[in-house]
């Protein structure tokens, strides 16, 4: 809504104009895909992870503006220790799109900030829902690693042959029951040489029998081996796939954090007027109150601790 505002879109072309302006890049250049995390892919990465940090507080975060260009899809955030601009890729950063007047919305972080706080506590469910988790599909390991892919696939390849064999084995077991029943002869291959004779059916299929189960046992020694790679290998790929959910964990992380803060606020002005009516010698027991103890300690409850954690692991909450 802030951006469709500030550089006047009209209602048919909002989301249009919403999507484009979420999609500039640092400097119109795209950034790799193997960049460190750290570093925003687009302007609305910036916008997000700069308006959080004035959210919480931080003076030089407050103290910036971000500058929407209506002329070009072009967003500038000017910080106290530089300014980021961010074009369509492909675009020179250094250069107008046209020449003539440039036209622009500039609007404080700090406004952006409480805006959206104001919104976030009268609207968290509503937000939640509109943006589409579904959309996240979480890569499976074999997708994030080819060595883990042929991992899986060797395994599988070893697992159907097992199976194979593992039929094989019972038709000749049954098969040499049945042979043994009929009283059928059995002569060493090299009695039946010297005979001249065939080697007799019950023979073969002992052979037979002893081979399946070597093969067997060799698989299961390929499939232990196998296992031992692939507990390496997980290792690596699971690098991978967090890496690349990294991101929308975060974004998934803060809603529960802004959550939490929201709860424990709400939870603390909701005891405090039950203290003022404590204070004045009221009898609370015609109020009926309930008080949240699930939430435990007023002052270091465990929300405090929730959020203690979330920061002592590196997150930005």
């Amino acid at each position: 809504m802030i951006v469709a505002i500030a550089v006047t879109s009209k209602l048919r072309l909002a989301e249009h104009d919403l999507a484009t302006y979420a999609g500039l890049v640092p400097g119109g250049t795209v950034v790799p895909s193997d960049a460190p995390n750290s570093i925003p892919r687009t302007s609305f990465d910036a916008l997000e992870l700069l308006v959080e940090v004035a959210r919480g507080g931080d003076s030089d975060a407050r103290r910036s503006t971000v500058e929407f260009v209506r002329g070009w899809p072009e967003i500038v955030i000017n910080q106290p220790n530089g300014v980021s601009r961010f074009r369509a890729a492909g675009a020179n950063a250094a250069h107008w799109e046209r020449p003539g007047h440039r036209s622009a919305t500039t609007l404080p972080v700090s406004v952006i900030a409480d805006f959206g706080q104001f919104v976030w506590e009268g609207c968290l469910v509503a937000i939640l829902k509109k943006k589409d988790t579904e959309s996240f599909r979480v890569p499976s390991l074999a997708e994030a690693s080819p060595e883990y892919a042929g991992l899986v696939e060797k395994r599988q390849e070893l697992s159907d042959r097992y199976r194979e064999l593992s039929g094989e084995r019972s038709k000749l077991s049954g098969d040499i029951e049945a042979e043994k029943a009929a009283g059928g002869q059995r002569l060493s291959p090299g009695v039946a040489a010297l005979l001249g004779d065939s080697p007799d059916k019950l023979t073969l299929m002992s052979q037979r029998m002893r081979e399946v189960a070597t093969s067997m046992d060799n698989i299961e020694a390929a499939q232990e081996v196998i296992r031992r790679r692939m507990d390496e290998a997980r290792n690596g790929a699971s690098k991978v796939v967090c890496d690349t959910m990294h991101h929308e964990y975060q974004r998934r992380l803060g809603a529960v954090c802004a959550a939490a803060k929201i709860l424990e606020t709400a939870r603390e002005q909701h005891d405090a007027l039950l203290d003022d009516i404590e204070r004045e010698d009221v009898n609370l027991a015609y109020l009926r109150p309930v008080r949240a103890h699930f939430l435990g300690d007023r002052r270091e409850g465990k929300v405090f601790y929730f959020l203690k954690e979330a920061r002592e692991a590196g997150h930005n909450v």
